[in-house]
């Protein structure tokens, strides 16, 4: 979760552009010239990099500038590889705010901190010797459209956090946050699909009907039927395996 310098930081901008086009399916170029999201992490890269020097007040004009693009990313925030701002507008991540790589906010994903961060013996600091009270998330971590998470809570790896739930507690790797207060499940408790429920009604009702089928024609052969086993159904245990959460 290392924050580069403004140059070595070029590699970095060049694969979030890229991730950029090809999610919009245009041009790299117009990737640089038009994608806000893309405008708020460069202003931030340099503004981070001032601000670490101890260069407060160009570090402040440069997220000032930034916020023109409708981020407010500060620069005292610890910002990892990779970070994708989706249709930037409404993003906040506060200042003691530590995200890792490969992590991706949606339109008014919000980091707050919980209150005012006095001097105090117990608080955590965070590298800049400041009292923590911002989140702190892991890589691969997905925050959708209006979530918000407040104050100086874990957020493991691969955790989804969905639209508009407001997060203030730890969520375990894996984890799926959802609702107001934020409730952590595991990605096999998360939300069922109607969708696949219902193709697992129909995947039952073909299975039960060749089954009768097979053993009405036993019959007229004269013969016992055999007993037919579910795991040989193939689309059967592949719905199921949809429904306990697979592909999520």
């Amino acid at each position: 979760m290392s924050v580069s310098a403004p140059l070595r930081a070029w590699p970095d901008l060049k694969e979030v552009a890229r991730r950029h086009a090809e999610r919009v399916g245009r041009p790299v170029w117009e990737t640089w010239l038009l994608e806000p999201g893309l405008h708020a992490l460069m202003f931030y890269r340099v503004a981070n990099w001032c601000f670490r020097r101890g260069w407060v007040f160009p570090a402040r004009c440069f997220g000032a500038w930034g916020r023109r693009s409708g981020c407010d990313l500060s620069p005292a925030a610890r910002i990892g590889r990779n970070f994708m701002i989706l249709q930037a507008t409404g993003v906040v991540v506060g200042p003691t705010s530590v995200i890792g790589d490969d992590c991706v906010l949606e339109p008014g994903a919000m980091l707050l901190g919980a209150g005012l961060a006095l001097p105090s013996g117990d608080a955590p600091l965070d590298a800049y010797g400041t009292a923590r009270t911002h989140p702190q998330l892991g890589n691969a971590v997905l925050v959708e459209a209006g979530a918000t998470i407040v104050g100086d809570v874990f957020i493991g790896n691969d955790v989804r956090v969905f639209a508009g739930a407001v997060v203030s507690r730890d969520i375990p790797d894996g984890g799926i946050a959802v609702g107001v207060p934020g409730r952590v499940l595991a990605r096999s408790q998360a939300r069922p699909d109607p969708d696949a429920r219902a193709a697992q009604a129909l995947a039952e009702r073909v299975y039960h009907l060749e089954e009768q089928l097979q053993i009405l024609a036993f019959k007229q052969q004269g013969g016992l039927p055999r007993a037919r086993q579910p795991d040989q159904y193939g689309p059967l245990k592949a719905v199921e395996d949809l429904i306990d959460g697979a592909g999520i």
